[in-house]
C-alpha cells in the first residue's frame, strides 16, 4: 500500500522517471502512468 499526497502528478511519475534513469526496464518497475493518473501494477495507491 502506498499512500501519496500528489503522487499521481509528482510522487510516481519521479520515481517511475527516475527507475528508466538508472537502468530498469518498463517491465521491473511496479508503475503504469496514464494520460491523467499514475497506479502501481501491484498493491494499492491511495491519493490523499
Amino acid at each position: 500500500m502506498v499512500i501519496t499526497f500528489n503522487g499521481d502528478e509528482f510522487d510516481l511519475k519521479y520515481l517511475y522517471h527516475r527507475a528508466k534513469k538508472l537502468g530498469f526496464n518498463k517491465s521491473e518497475i511496479p508503475i503504469y502512468l496514464g494520460r491523467d493518473f499514475a497506479g502501481l501494477k501491484h498493491g494499492v495507491h491511495l491519493e490523499i
